[in-house]
Formats: structure tokens, sequence, C-alpha cells
């Protein structure tokens, strides 16, 4: 019968008694939606393996320690003159990266003799670079906060040469213990550990490392 609302008439819409009315124009949008959703689902992913490929394409090592920075986890350092070191990345600078090896000291190795790194005991080989870490991508690492210290590791033990710190220098394939005295143009001069202790002069190029021992 009609609805009578005022003055008008509305004829009202009765359902069949089979269903809850037609929802076919319903089923259609969303089959679309979700064909749609799978295939923005996949143009995601490629981008994404496009991106991480040109970012590690693209990538430096000072990159990659910058990345294994952000990690905060231990890594393995693979030297040509002084086997490995192990613990996590402290800083990057102009010429070598800073450690902080098992009990605390801080080691310093020039990015020149290094062969290899990788994350201590990790499947991985390496993390994915960051945009500051030479990368475009920014996965991998959260923050990109770490950046290059624009020092030298010359620079380095020349800063430390007034707390008359106790260091281990690798130099070919001599290690040397004693204290730090002075750092030249081209010369490490260190009172290394003997009875009696005597005055020892490395050439500062043939520095491969510096472990400072008092700083653990």
């Amino acid at each position: 019968m009609p609805l009578i609302v005022g003055v008008g008439t509305v004829t009202p819409v009765v359902a069949d008694d089979d269903g809850p009315g037609d929802l076919a124009p319903f089923q259609d949008v969303e089959r679309w939606a979700a064909e749609s959703r799978a295939l923005d689902a996949v143009e995601t992913r490629v981008r994404e393996r496009w991106l991480r490929r040109q970012a590690e394409e693209e990538a430096t090592f000072a990159g990659v320690l910058l990345a294994m920075a952000e990690r905060e986890q231990p890594v393995v350092v693979t030297t040509t003159v002084a086997g490995r070191h192990v613990g996590p990345v402290e800083a990057v600078g102009a010429d070598f990266v800073a450690l902080r090896t098992p009990g605390g000291c801080t080691t310093v190795v020039t990015l020149e003799s290094i062969v290899a790194v990788h994350g201590a005991g990790m499947a991985r080989t390496g993390p994915r670079p960051s945009p500051a870490a030479g990368g475009r991508d920014g996965e991998g690492v959260a923050g990109g906060g770490h950046r290059p210290v624009m020092v030298t590791m010359a620079e380095v033990l020349a800063h430390g040469v007034g707390h008359r710190p106790r260091v281990q220098l690798q130099a070919g394939g001599a290690q040397l213990v004693g204290e730090l005295r002075s750092v030249g143009a081209d010369v490490v001069t260190l009172l290394a550990d003997g009875d009696p202790p005597k005055l020892v002069y490395l050439r500062l190029p043939s520095l491969s490392g510096a472990s400072f021992l008092d700083s653990g």
C-alpha cells in the first residue's frame, strides 16, 4: 500500500523475500578493489627491490660502516695485517673506523687496511645502506643520525697525546704496546713497554690500527 507523507506519496522499497536485495554492483566494486590492492602490493615490492639494488650499487664502504653504526650491533672487521677486530662501530672518520672492542677499549682501524666487514653472528653480509650512508631507500637502519667525523687517524692520535694514553699500535706485522708520546707529520713516538722501556719511532703511514687501552 502507498505510504502517505505530508502531501506527497512515496513508494516504499520492498526487499525480495529470498535475499537482502541486489548486491551485485557492490561485489563488482569489492573485486575491483581487491585486484587493485594486489596490483599495488606487487608494484610496491618491485619498486622496493629496485631501490634496494640501486642503493647497493651506489653504496660506499664508508657508507656501509655508517649503516652498521646505526644498528649498534657488533661487527667483525678483517684486516690485512692484524687479523680480526670485533665490536660495535663507534665512528667512521676520513680514513678510519673506530670500534668498541671487548673490554671497552676503543680500536681505530685504517680503512685502507680493511679487507672485509660483516655483522657478528649474523647471516646477512651487511646492512642495507641508508640515505645517510650513501643509499636511497632508507631501509635497513633507523634514523640516519650517524655521519662521518671529518678527522683522520693521525689527528685522533695527536689529540690523545696530551693524556699520555697507553696504546697498542699495529704497523705491518708488528704490534707494540706502550705510552703514546708524540705524533709528528709522519712519525709516531711510543715509549714501548720493556725492561727498561725504550722509545720507538714508527712511520705514521705504516700504522694500520691503534687500540686505546685506557679507554675501557
